[in-house]
């Protein structure tokens, strides 16, 4: 179930969640340990947000040299814009400049900026901000903003839930970097998850269930129970706690790089500490092909088909370890990429005539290239050399490995399967053989095993042993 703070911001048009500044300090240090100078020489633009009320603002100008930005911006929605009416009063920072304006002040929004020192104490922080009031209300779609955007180097920032799919929208048009917050349930948008799937927008370093307390103004309606989170986790008063909440970067972090530790099938099987799975095994889907896969921690380490995983699965995703193929059609039309059956008559991932919750395709990654399901490895074998289907028995979890293993190989415990050299190998385990039309030294690529090099060429490896792991 969506999470009812959210989903009354969409209804009421509420967009008011301040964001925490530890919360805003723990993400942004994700991305400087990963790279320190990730922020280094520039402009930050944070189109949604008043520093008056905006902790993302204080964060970058408290931290304005050590993260060493060339520039930051930040700008207010004018009130009286607002769908959510509240009481409005200016604060003390907008009344005291000479340059106040009461009637703009409701109309119009301000621009804050933040790049050189004023004060004249040889710091730049947020001592320095200088504001003026917009032409406009400070609409992130106006042409104004839009300016900033465009100059902008990094967008950081709060968006409207409410407008998380134009706003998405409005960063990638301009082909900006960006760290922004947003509910989990839009990994699935159709105008978001194909974005995910070609890996132009993955998840922040703070994971799904890590609890995000937000501000709200005075008179928002929270749950009790919300409220009650909040204050366990230290604050009182008109706060609420967001567990549906995520933060969505194109900005690479660490975590970001961390594979999964998985078991294979047969270990799941035997120790999985879910009950579904363990002494039962997995189910294949009614009306998808591919295994479903209710738990991320249970995703079997030597099955190379396609598997179904819950939407939270995202949160562990690493691209060097898995390839997104794509989500169930209940999301959007062609979503599945091929995998659904039509004929089902039915999106949502059925098993056992069960209807399951929303479901990412996924396959192990190869380390390279696209990795073919079993039915495309059989159909290119069959097509390459000649075999008919009955001759092709495809299965999982072959490795290559040296011809020293064999001082190692203990029968009980591995099975081999064949040679990887000329004369010696089963030429239907090989699912390339090359041509005088792909290289000119296509023979000696023929004789043993192949791998791209970093510069982009093939190279003989020696010949290798295949192996496969025995079921214990």
């Amino acid at each position: 179930m969506a999470n009812t703070n959210l989903a009354n911001a969409k209804s009421a048009k509420n967009d008011e969640f301040y964001t925490q500044y530890p919360d805003i300090q723990k993400e942004i240090n994700a991305y400087l340990d990963f790279d320190p100078n990730v922020f280094r020489g520039k402009t930050v633009l944070m189109p949604c947000d008043d520093p008056e009320w905006s902790n993302f603002t204080k964060f970058f100008a408290q931290n304005f040299e050590l993260l060493g930005l060339k520039k930051l911006v930040s700008t207010s929605y004018a009130s009286g814009s607002k769908k959510y009416k509240m009481p409005y009063q200016p604060t003390i920072l907008e009344t005291s400049q000479p340059h106040f304006d009461a009637d703009k002040s409701k109309t119009h929004g301000k621009i804050f900026v933040l790049e050189r020192d004023v004060t004249g104490d040889n710091r730049i922080n947020i001592e320095d901000l200088q504001w003026q009031y917009l032409d406009g209300d400070g609409d992130f779609r106006s042409r104004e903003i839009r300016q900033l955007r465009d100059e902008a180097d990094i967008i950081v920032t709060n968006p409207p839930f409410s407008l998380f799919r134009e706003f998405v929208a409005w960063i990638m048009e301009a082909g900006k970097r960006f760290v922004i917050i947003g509910s989990m349930n839009a990994v699935t948008y159709k105008e978001i998850f194909p974005l995910i799937k070609e890996n132009k927008i993955w998840l922040g370093a703070t994971g799904f269930v890590t609890d995000m307390v937000f501000g709200v103004p005075e008179g928002t309606i929270v749950k009790d129970s919300d409220k009650a989170k909040a204050e366990r986790l230290g604050y009182v008063g008109n706060y609420t706690r967001l567990g549906n909440s995520c933060w969505y970067t194109n900005i690479d972090h660490g975590r970001r790089h961390q594979p999964l530790r998985l078991m294979t099938m047969a270990e799941n099987f035997k120790h999985s500490k879910h009950k579904e799975i363990r002494g039962v095994g997995y189910r294949r889907y009614d009306n998808y092909d591919a295994l479903e896969v209710p738990f991320t921690d249970a995703i079997p380490s030597d099955y190379v088909e396609c598997l179904g995983v819950p939407v939270s699965f995202l949160d562990k995703y690493s691209p060097d370890q898995f390839e997104i193929v794509g989500a169930t059609e209940s999301e959007g039309k062609g979503f599945s990429n091929g995998l659904w059956h039509p004929e089902s008559g039915v999106a949502q991932a059925l098993v056992e005539g069960l209807r399951v919750y929303k479901r990412i395709f996924i396959r192990i990654a190869t380390g390279g290239g696209n990795l073919l399901n079993i039915r495309e490895l059989k159909n290119f074998v069959m097509n390459t050399f000649g075999y008919t289907d009955e001759e092709i028995t495809v299965e999982s979890g072959i490795m290559g490995v040296p011809i020293s293993f064999l001082d190692k190989y203990c029968p009980e415990q591995f099975e081999i399967i064949g040679m990887a050299k000329r004369g010696a190998g089963d030429p239907r385990l090989k699912s390339k053989v090359y041509t005088k039309d792909d290289y000119a030294n296509y023979s000696d690529l023929n004789a043993t095993p192949t791998l791209w090099g970093e510069d982009g060429k093939l190279y003989n490896t020696y010949p290798r042993i295949l192996i496969r792991k025995k079921q214990s």
